[in-house]
């Protein structure tokens, strides 16, 4: 771990942002987040950057805790998160990551292309759903990304202590995503010896990150907060009747965001009263009614709302030129409507998110005994297994079972 002076710390994370081809309003931000930083470190006779300083500068100057969510703070605060965690990387591998911009997989693969593309050609024959390579391209670009910081171009020279620097540049993220990494990592690792690629299985060298399966309790909306959240909504502007109508069909049918994103016009069978679409996810057909309250929503939408336009996606964006939906622009709509409700706003507990609309409608089908085979078609999934962890909060279900304090002591003196 590197010890340098913290100013002398702060000027290379500035002049490697400036290498990286950040644009002048980042690189001046983190210029002001270091000024600050810097004149915080004196007044506590800091001379090095710590993981201590940064945690009580974020959370004296700006009111922040890690863990918090970083969309309820201001832009600056985030600037500062993220300067932060530049000057952390710098001090722990030497480097900062490659600027994390969309690219082809021509530019970022480098000498590898040939090497990438067979990969995913044959994740491809295996079965695997496009979102679900789409994934694993994000998770090795960020590899390569790394690994240019070392002046490598190919797997093939990668050393054990590359390995190692990239391992130490995942500290301060979640559990989950460094597993993710380390996973499609070593897998790619492997299919290139068993392909002949590489003389040896370089995945041994990686090291093991254990995940427990759905051991953290997701977070779900309860149903005066979806009211609260629809209630917001401005139905009288075209943006407004987009947001309702995709909310609508996320609360009541339970659809992830990808697939409302992807869902087309001709998806829409009014004769039927049905939607029949492929999901996203899983490359399954699904069909699922359409409800009162989302049909309404929709044909106000439709009618009122949407652009003119010859793109076959029901949902448009509200800007010139008209288009598809960006994968995350409901997701900022709805960080947007839970600031204006006041709703779990600068919790550092993880807040209800799109995703927690599809626990919430489980965990009402279940309350009212619909059989579980039921449930998971509804939710689109494959196998029933996938549902179970969507109504592990049973608190009702759970109170029966629990036994008085006198039967507890009762059991306690009898194993005595």
């Amino acid at each position: 771990m590197q010890t340098k002076p913290l100013k002398t710390s702060c000027t290379e994370v500035i002049n490697a942002l400036i290498d990286l081809g950040y644009s002048k309003t980042i690189v001046n931000a983190h210029k002001q987040a270091y000024s600050r930083l810097q004149e915080f470190a004196v007044g506590r006779n800091v001379a090095v950057f710590s993981q201590e300083l940064a945690e009580t500068f974020l959370k004296e100057c700006f009111s922040y805790s890690y863990g918090m969510r970083i969309n309820d703070f201001p832009y600056s605060t985030g600037i500062a998160v993220n300067a932060m965690e530049r000057l952390r990387q710098l001090t722990v591998c030497g480097c900062i990551p490659q600027k994390a911009s969309p690219q082809t997989m021509n530019e970022w693969a480098m000498d590898d292309f040939g090497l990438i593309s067979g990969y995913l050609s044959h994740k491809e024959k295996c079965g695997l759903a496009p979102r679900t390579i789409e994934i694993t391209k994000h998770r090795l670009q960020a590899f390569y990304q790394f690994i240019r910081t070392s002046g490598e171009r190919t797997i093939r020279t990668v050393s054990k202590e590359t390995l190692s620097r990239y391992w130490r540049s995942m500290q301060g993220d979640s559990q989950r995503y460094c597993y993710d990494k380390i996973y499609h990592l070593g897998s790619f690792m492997k299919y290139l010896h068993l392909n002949g690629h590489l003389p040896c299985d370089m995945s041994g060298l990686l090291p093991k990150v254990h995940v427990l399966g759905n051991k953290r309790i997701a977070a779900r909306w309860d149903r005066d907060s979806v009211m609260k959240i629809l209630g917001c909504i401005d139905r009288a502007n075209p943006v407004g009747k987009r947001d309702y109508a995709a909310f609508v069909m996320v609360a009541e049918l339970g659809l992830r965001a990808s697939d409302i994103n992807g869902l087309r016009l001709d998806c829409l069978n009014w004769d039927t009263n049905q939607i029949e679409f492929t999901q996203c996810k899983t490359g399954k057909p699904n069909t699922l009614p359409i409800t009162p309250g989302v049909g309404w929503a929709l044909i106000d939408y439709i009618r009122h709302g949407r652009p003119k336009s010859n793109e076959p996606y029901v949902f448009l964006t509200g800007s010139v030129p008209h288009v598809k939906m960006p994968p995350t622009a409901f997701v900022r709509a709805l960080t947007k409507y839970r600031r204006k409700c006041g709703l779990f706003v600068g919790r550092p507990e993880v807040a209800p998110g799109m995703h927690s609309f599809r626990h919430a409608l489980a965990h009402r089908l279940f309350e009212k005994d619909v059989p579980l085979d039921l449930i998971a078609e509804v939710m689109g999934h494959t196998h029933v297994s996938s549902t179970s962890p969507y109504l592990r909060i049973d608190i009702e279900g759970m109170r029966p079972c629990a036994l008085a304090i006198e039967e507890v002591a009762k059991y306690a003196r009898e194993e005595i």
